[in-house]
């Protein structure tokens, strides 16, 4: 939970532009989608489009503002 505070951030930083679900990776629904988006690392953070279609993938850090942002616009 120590990202916790980053993760806000980015998610206040880029609210209204995109969508944040956030997981707990030892919860039972957590574990069911990390097996299914074959994650491997904590954070994991996938950008998908409007067609839920997986754009980009940032493992084991938290993705800068800007990175996101020039993958949505």
């Amino acid at each position: 939970m120590s990202l916790k505070p980053i993760v806000d951030r980015l998610e206040n930083q880029l609210k209204g532009e995109v969508v944040f679900v956030s997981l707990d990776a030892t919860s039972k629904y957590g574990k069911k989608t990390y097996h299914k988006y074959k994650t491997n690392q904590v954070p994991t953070f996938i950008v998908f489009d409007s067609q839920f279609k997986e754009v980009m993938r940032f493992r084991g850090r938290v993705p800068k503002p800007q990175e996101i942002f020039d993958l949505i616009k």
